[in-house]
C-alpha cells in the first residue's frame, strides 16, 4: 500500500519550539509520531524529543512480531520512564512532560493509534473528518461524571488542563484505539493541540487532500492567520500514490544532552549525578539509587537564584511530581542522615501515651457530629412547603415523594426563563470510523455531479439533495454524492439550530430557514406554492429546505433514488441516527418552548403545530425506529416533551384545535388534511349584470331587475 507524508512544525509565539515529530518507514509499517512538551526552559523540547526517540528504539525492537498495539504500548510506557528518570536526575528539568499521539499503517491496510493527552488523532476521507483519539483533559473527565455538559467543557477556560501525560508520574496509562481498515485517498492526521484548538474538524475536512505536503500547508496557515499561539505541529499520511515529503530525522540524544549541559555551564550548576542517556532501553529498567546526602554541594548556588517562572501549561497540568523520595524496593541503603532523623522518630513514636491520642481524636469526633448536624438542620424539609410540593406515602414521614406535576424537568426539556428558545442537545456517543461497503465508486464527471456540488457548496442543500436523487435515476453511481448533500445539511442547517439560543419569537421566526427553508424574513405565502398546497394549512405543507426537508427526505426514501440504502453504506446507522436524534430534539424542545409563548399569535400557533407534526411524524415512522434501536434513551425524553407540548398546563389556556389535530395527524390517528376554508368576504359567485338602462315593468337595484 503506497503512502505519501507531509509534515511541519511552527514555533508561532512562544519563546521556543517544544513540540517534537517523526515519520519513520520501517520494513512493512510506517510509524508516525506527534508530542508537545510542556516544561520551562529546555524541559518542554528534550521531553518531546526524548518521546520520540524512545518511541522510535521501541517500535523497532518490538514491533517485528507483529503486535502493533502492544508495542505502541510499551513503547510509550517507556518514553514515560525515560523522561520521569531524566527529570530527577537534574532539578531544572522537574515537572517536564509531554503529550503523545503514535499512529503504526501496516502494509496490509490497517492503522493503529495509542495516545497520552490532548494530541489528538485524525481520519479524513471524502471530506469528512473523525477524530479517532479522545483528549486526556480534565474536563472531560467531568463531562463523564455528568459534572459538566459537553457545551460547556467546550468553552470551559480549564479545558485545556491535562489528565494524564508522559513523564510526570512514575507511572502512566495508555489509551490504544481500535484497529481501523484504511482505503485509499484516506489521511490519517495527527496534530498538537496548536492546531486542534484554532482549526475546526469541519475545516480539517474540507481541506484539499490530495497531496499532504501543501495540505499540512493549508492547516498552518489557517492557524497563522488566526494568530495561533500556541506551537502548532501537524503529520498527515495519505493512502495513495501522491507526491510527498521524505522521512524525517531520529531526533539526536547527544544533542538534546548538549542543551542541558549548556543550560548546566551557563548557571554554573553541578548535575545531581552523572547518568547514561535516558534513550537507552537498559538505563530505565532498574531504579537508580539516590545519591548520599553528603555528595551534594554544601552550598549549591541554585538556591540562591531566582527560579524561572514555568510556563502556563507546565502550573496547570495535573499530576506535576515534586523533589521528593519515592519508596522503592530496589532502592540502596538510605542516606546516613535520614537514617538518623528516622531513628529519633521512632523513639518518639515508641515512647508516645495513647492518652495523648485520644485528645486529637475526640476532637475530630466532636467536630464531624457538629458537621453531621448543621447539615441535617440546613437540608431539612420545610413544614411550609410540605403540603404544596410534597406527599407523605402511607402515612410515613420519612417516605416523601413529589406531587404530581411537581417533579424536576428532564434537563433534555427547556426550562422556562429568560431565554424564549434554547437547544439542549447531548453529544452522541463514541462510534468507530464507518467504512462504506458496497457504494465506493467515485461519482462520474457530468452536468448532474457538477450541479449537486455546486448547490452543496452554496448552501443549497434541498436542491443538492435533488439534483443528487435525480442523477441516480441515471447512474447509481453517483451514489457517493448522497454524503455532500448530507453534509451541507449537518453544517447549514443542523449545527445553527443545535447552538441556537433566542429570546423571543421575533428571534425564532429567524430559524425557520434553518427548520423548514422559509425565508428568515417575509410572507411564507409569497412563496411560489402548487395549486395543490395552498388547498393545505401551513404547518402541514412540505419543507423547502432545512432538517425538516432531510427528515421528509428519508421518510419518503424508495427503491427509485436509493436514499435510505445509500446512506446507511456511507455512514452507517449509528451515525444516521446520532444526526436524527439532535434534528428531532431541537424540534421536540421548540415545540415546548412554543406551548409557553404568551400571547399566542396566530404565527406562534401556525410554527408551534408544525414542530408537534414534525415530531409525531418522524417517532411514528422510519426515523423513531431508528431512534429506538441506536438511540433509546433519548425516545421517552421525546415522547414526554411531546405530551408536555400537547397538553394543557394547570390554570392555562386550552390548547388549539390545530395543535391536537396536527399531533393526531403525525400518529396516523387522523387523514392528513386536503383542503382549508378560510373566511373572506362574501362574493356573488355569479358575478353582477351590466348596467343596460331601466327596463319598463320593472325596477332596477344594484343592477339587477326585479319586477
Amino acid at each position: 500500500m503506497k503512502r505519501a507524508f507531509g509534515y511541519r512544525s511552527e514555533q508561532r509565539k512562544r519563546s521556543e519550539n517544544q513540540d517534537s515529530f517523526g515519520v519513520f518507514d520501517f520494513d512493512g509499517y510506517t510509524l508516525a509520531i506527534v508530542c508537545d512538551g510542556m516544561g520551562g526552559h529546555v524541559g518542554g523540547a528534550q521531553a518531546s524529543s526524548l518521546a520520540v526517540r524512545t518511541v522510535h528504539d521501541c517500535i523497532e525492537e518490538l514491533a517485528a512480531g507483529g503486535d502493533y498495539p502492544e508495542a505502541l504500548r510499551v513503547a510509550l510506557e517507556r518514553a514515560n520512564q525515560a523522561i520521569y528518570e531524566a527529570a530527577r536526575k537534574n532539578h531544572r528539568l522537574m515537572g517536564m512532560g509531554t503529550t503523545a499521539v503514535a499512529a503504526i499503517l501496516t502494509g496490509e491496510g490497517f492503522v493503529h493509534i495509542a495516545h497520552v493527552g490532548d494530541s489528538r488523532a485524525y481520519l479524513i476521507n471524502e471530506g469528512q473528518a473523525v477524530q479517532v483519539t479522545r483528549d486526556h483533559t480534565m474536563v472531560n473527565l467531568f463531562v463523564d461524571a455528568e459534572l459538566l455538559t459537553p457545551e460547556d467543557a467546550a468553552t470551559h477556560p480549564e479545558a485545556h488542563v491535562l489528565s494524564r501525560s508522559l513523564g510526570v508520574e512514575r507511572q502512566v496509562e495508555v489509551e490504544l484505539s481500535d484497529p481501523i481498515e484504511l482505503a485509499d485517498n484516506d489521511v490519517v492526521l495527527l496534530c498538537s493541540d496548536g492546531v486542534h484548538g484554532v482549526v475546526t474538524d469541519w475545516e480539517l475536512g474540507s481541506i484539499d487532500w490530495a497531496a499532504p505536503e501543501p495540505g499540512v500547508k493549508h492547516v498552518l496557515d489557517i492557524v497563522d492567520a488566526r494568530e495561533g499561539d500556541d506551537n502548532a505541529t501537524a503529520v498527515a499520511i495519505l493512502i495513495g500514490d501522491a507526491p510527498g515529503m521524505g522521512t524525517s530525522p531520529v531526533p539526536d540524544p547527544k544533542s538534546i544532552d548538549a542543551q542541558v549541559a549548556a543550560l548546566r555551564d551557563e548557571a554554573q550548576i553541578q548535575m545531581m549525578d552523572d547518568y547514561e542517556s535516558a534513550s537507552d532501553p537498559d538505563s530505565y529498567r532498574t531504579e537508580p539509587s539516590a545519591p548520599p546526602r553528603e555528595d551534594l554541594p554544601s552550598t549549591p548556588s541554585y538556591l540562591d537564584e531566582e527560579p524561572e517562572p514555568p510556563s502556563p501549561r507546565e502550573t496547570q497540568t495535573i499530576g506535576t511530581s515534586v523533589d521528593e523520595p519515592v519508596p522503592d524496593q530496589k532502592q540502596a541503603t538510605p542516606r546516613p542522615l535520614q537514617r538518623g532523623k528516622d531513628e529519633k522518630l521512632k523513639k518518639k513514636k515508641k515512647g508516645a501515651s495513647p492518652a495523648r491520642l485520644l485528645v486529637p481524636l475526640g476532637v475530630i469526633g466532636l467536630m464531624a457530629i457538629v458537621s453531621l448536624g448543621a447539615i441535617a438542620f440546613l437540608t431539612r424539609p420545610d413544614p411550609t412547603d410540605e403540603d404544596e410540593s410534597t406527599i407523605i406515602v402511607d402515612g410515613d414521614p420519612s417516605n416523601v415523594r413529589p406531587k404530581p406535576g411537581t417533579e424536576p424537568i428532564d434537563p433534555a426539556v427547556p426550562e422556562p426563563d429568560d431565554s424564549f428558545f434554547r437547544a439542549r442537545i447531548p453529544d452522541p456517543p463514541r462510534r468507530l470510523p464507518h467504512r462504506p461497503l458496497r457504494y465506493t465508486q467515485p461519482p462520474p464527471r457530468g452536468q448532474s455531479q457538477f450541479v449537486a456540488v455546486q448547490a452543496a457548496r452554496d448552501h443549497k442543500c434541498a436542491e443538492s439533495l435533488d439534483a443528487v436523487q435525480e442523477a441516480m435515476a441515471l447512474s447509481p453511481d453517483h451514489a457517493k454524492l448522497y454524503s455532500q448533500a448530507w453534509f451541507c445539511f449537518q453544517e447549514s442547517h443542523a449545527r445553527q439550530l443545535v447552538n441556537s439560543k433566542v429570546e423571543n419569537y421575533e428571534q425564532f421566526a429567524e430559524l425557520e430557514s434553518h427548520f423548514r427553508g422559509w425565508p428568515e424574513f417575509g410572507d411564507p405565502e409569497d412563496l411560489e406554492w402548487t395549486a395543490e398546497d395552498k388547498r393545505l394549512p401551513l404547518w402541514y405543507r412540505p419543507a423547502r429546505d432545512g432538517v425538516e426537508y432531510r427528515l421528509e427526505a428519508w421518510a419518503s426514501s424508495s427503491e427509485d433514488d436509493l436514499m435510505r440504502e445509500v446512506m446507511i453504506d456511507l455512514k452507517g446507522e449509528p451515525s444516521i441516527a446520532d444526526d436524527f436524534a439532535a434534528d428531532v430534539l431541537v424540534e421536540a424542545q421548540a415545540a415546548v418552548a412554543l406551548s409557553r409563548a404568551e400571547p399566542r399569535t396566530p404565527d406562534i400557533e401556525e410554527a408551534w403545530a408544525r414542530r408537534v407534526y414534525v415530531v409525531s411524524s418522524a417517532l411514528k415512522g422510519r426515523v423513531g425506529k431508528l431512534l429506538r434501536t441506536h438511540r433509546p434513551e433519548l425516545v421517552p425524553q421525546l415522547e414526554e416533551m411531546l405530551e408536555t407540548a400537547t397538553t394543557a398546563q394547570a390554570e392555562g389556556p386550552a390548547v388549539p384545535g390545530n395543535i391536537a389535530k396536527a399531533h393526531k395527524v403525525g400518529t396516523g390517528e387522523e387523514p392528513p388534511p386536503t383542503i382549508v376554508v378560510r373566511p373572506g368576504p362574501k362574493v356573488d359567485p355569479l358575478g353582477e349584470e351590466p348596467d343596460l338602462g331601466p327596463e319598463p315593468g320593472g325596477t332596477k337595484v344594484k343592477g339587477k331587475i326585479y319586477k
